[in-house]
């Protein structure tokens, strides 16, 4: 298990990495994207519509489901 901020842009692929490195199974996201005055963490999940690159790191949204009590449940590949 890894606790972490949510990455910043200049630190997004150094998430990743860390992500593949300890064979991360479960990401769990406490905060939103950004706040009503500033971004909390850059979004370092791709959409459905386009997968993301970061440095050696192809990141792909396989499904994107929002449960019942409005958690949305993201599968990701890398």
């Amino acid at each position: 298990m890894i606790a972490t901020q949510g990455p910043r842009k200049k630190t997004v692929s150094h998430f990743w990495q860390m992500v593949v490195l300890e064979k991360t199974k479960l990401i769990v996201m406490l905060t939103e994207l950004k706040s009503e005055t500033d971004f909390q963490c850059y979004q370092y999940y791709p959409t459905m519509q386009k997968d993301i690159q970061f440095d050696n790191y192809v990141v792909k949204l396989e499904s994107e489901e929002t449960l019942k009590n409005g958690i949305v449940k993201r599968v990701i590949n890398i």
